[in-house]
């Protein structure tokens, strides 16, 4: 056990003393470049860009860890992990690109679930591709929709952390412009109730409960850091989560009773009209059947509604009680646990998306029809949903998953917008619904585009061999600029017709008028509150980004001496020594930044060069054709 218990500390030790290291040479240069550049770009900017050094900082520290330790494993036993890891890394050494390309392609299957599902993918021969590959698949739609909610909402608060801007965006999430150290606390306050909310969805007994209070605690400091909330914030979330943990009960025994009786008359009404209709015993059982079936259909849907009402009632009951402020912390609470509920087996990026938009919507329309109704049509659309995705790994359905639940989830989202914008609530819960609905379907959508097409463009290369897989990267990488193009086109609209939809149902609209907004984006293109948007697009490119870094990698590895010299430290069957490893595992890291360098120059040429002087002066920039769009 001791053992077991110092070698991770040992690690951690060793790789925090090496980032103090790194980070106290780096210190002056950071200095001189803060005061050189921050008249020039502004104190956000440069402050994103610190944060980002810090990232890479630590991701280059951890390389080096990673490395430090599998360089020291080539004389454990064969067929142990350690040792398999050390052939693994000598395999990578020697390989050339195609090779190292092919790893990554196996890897990137794995890690969306869809390794060995040629035969349910939509057009599995994209590209002229001869052996059928899992490109567009259900579990890799799923892992997107998962992808695109945290990615958004890392980076809308990683923003504000960095900017304490709050636009649009900040606002729906509940964030106000604080001080550094609440911005601070509460990134601190969100990575822990991540770590937390996983922890207890996976415990049983005491170990749940008590990882559950932890939760919970760290979603009020979050609220008070965050939020900007008080002591009586505080108080109404939890006065808020005792009262609907006591009326949800009784308005769910009283809405089952009401379902149970409404599903008996249903059956029995229906099952009388079949036998009056039948004129002999045949039709008779035939109008049995449908009798029943129509009944026990009429009961579920009765069912749904009445379930609806129950939360929708005993959401009004605790809003009653606590007031509707108390919204923030128990709304992150849910979100927090869909996450954790996501990452588990059992658990799916549609389910993330799904529970809590139906959670948002019966908060917003706490204590009316409207509400209820709206709430109903949630349940229906999350069934939809989770029927589609325990169904999804039946053979030859798969391929249908993906648009049906885009559709239901859209359908849902704007039907909902229709109905509750009339209501009191709706500017504090229509941003949400916003941005859980079309905007994280929609970007989900095409980054799963975006990563079918590059791995059919990598893997259509691979088959080609000899220089053909460096030109579909670069292939690849423009693609990945029309995909985001057409991202802010489609964002444009969606945005627009939830607020026009909005309008439509007697509300205001919750986003800025997206011609106005897009024309201020334009004049002023470096205002922190429009990095959000930015990273979104961003995330499209990131297929194709990593398509480069192994490109890059292969193209540093290059350089005359560095495999030679690395194959002769890293020889079989032998731990690389101590005096040597460290060194070692500095060159395998650097082969990494290297690589990532490549790829951000590369991409970041393409764009500059497409997206930032050829387009616009053609008449048809990304904001001119999202405004044309929306108009």
């Amino acid at each position: 056990m001791g053992a077991n218990l110092n070698k991770p500390a040992l690690d951690a030790l060793f790789a925090a003393v090496f980032a103090a290291v790194l980070a106290a040479i780096l210190a002056p240069l950071w200095n001189h470049f803060w005061a050189e550049m921050k008249p020039a770009i502004g104190a956000p900017l440069i402050a994103l860009i610190g944060v980002l050094i810090l990232v890479a900082i630590a991701a280059f520290c951890f390389a080096v860890l990673h490395y430090f330790r599998v360089l020291g494993a080539g004389a454990e036993l064969v067929g142990m992990r350690e040792r398999n890891g050390y052939a693994a890394l000598r395999q990578w050494i020697a390989g050339d690109y195609a090779c190292r390309l092919e790893v990554f392609l196996d890897a990137i299957d794995r890690f969306f679930g869809d390794a060995g599902m040629a035969d349910r993918t939509l057009f599995p021969h994209a590209f002229g591709l001869r052996k059928p590959a899992p490109l567009w698949t259900a579990p890799a739609f799923d892992r997107c929709l998962m992808l695109a909610l945290f990615y958004l909402i890392a980076a809308i608060v990683v923003i504000w952390a960095v900017s304490n801007h709050v636009g649009p965006a900040e606002a729906a999430l509940g964030l106000h412009a604080t001080d550094d150290w609440r911005r601070a606390a509460t990134l601190v306050a969100i990575g822990f109730l991540a770590l937390t909310a996983r922890r207890a969805v996976h415990a049983k007994g005491l170990r749940r409960l008590a990882w559950l209070i932890v939760a919970f605690a760290l979603t009020v400091g979050a609220v008070v850091a965050g939020a900007g909330a008080g002591v009586g914030d505080v108080a109404g979330a939890l006065i808020f989560a005792g009262a609907f943990v006591i009326a949800l009960p009784v308005a769910f025994a009283v809405a089952a009773a009401v379902a149970a009786v409404l599903f008996l008359a249903g059956v029995h009404a229906i099952f009388a009209a079949g036998h009056a209709v039948a004129s002999n015993r045949d039709r008779a059982d035939y109008g049995d059947a449908v009798g029943t079936l129509f009944g026990v259909l009429g009961g579920i849907i009765a069912f749904v509604v009445a379930i609806a009402g129950a939360v929708a009632g005993a959401v009004a009951i605790a809003f009653a009680v606590a007031g509707v402020g108390a919204f923030a912390g128990v709304f992150a609470f849910a979100v927090a646990f869909a996450v954790a509920f996501a990452s588990t087996e059992g658990g799916s990026g549609s389910d993330i998306v799904a529970v809590p938009f139906a959670i948002a919507v019966a908060f917003a329309g706490a204590g009316t029809g409207a509400g209820a109704g709206a709430f109903a049509v949630a349940v229906v659309g999350a069934i939809v949903v989770f029927f589609m995705e325990a169904n999804s790994k039946v053979l030859g359905s798969q391929r249908i998953v993906p648009p049906v639940i885009l559709v239901v989830m859209l359908l849902v989202c704007f039907a909902n917008v229709a109905l509750l914008s009339h209501l009191d609530h709706w500017q504090m819960f229509g941003p949400q619904l916003l941005f859980l609905g079309p905007v994280t379907l929609v970007t989900a959508l095409f980054g799963w585009l975006s990563l079918g097409v590059t791995r059919a463009l990598m893997r259509r290369g691979l088959e080609r061999q000899k220089w053909w897989p460096h030109l579909y990267a670069f292939i690849a990488a423009l693609l990945a600029l029309v995909v985001m193009v057409f991202l802010a086109m489609v964002m444009a609209a969606a945005v627009q017709l939830f607020d026009d939809l909005a309008v439509f149902g007697g509300g205001k609209p919750v986003f800025p008028p997206v011609l106005e907004f897009l024309v201020a984006i334009k004049a002023d293109p470096g205002n922190p509150e429009y990095w959000w948007i930015y990273a979104t697009l961003f995330s499209i490119m990131l297929p194709s980004l990593i398509n480069l870094f192994v490109a890059g990698i292969s193209l540093a590895r290059g350089v005359p001496g560095v495999s030679s010299w690395l194959m002769g430290k890293v020889r079989e069957g032998e731990a690389v020594p101590a005096y040597d490893r460290l060194l070692v595992a500095m060159v395998l890291a650097l082969d990494g930044v290297a690589g990532l360098a490549i790829a951000l120059v590369a991409q970041g040429l393409l764009f500059w060069v497409i997206i930032w002087q050829g387009m616009p002066r053609l008449g048809m920039g990304v904001l001119d054709l999202a405004r044309y769009v929306a108009h």
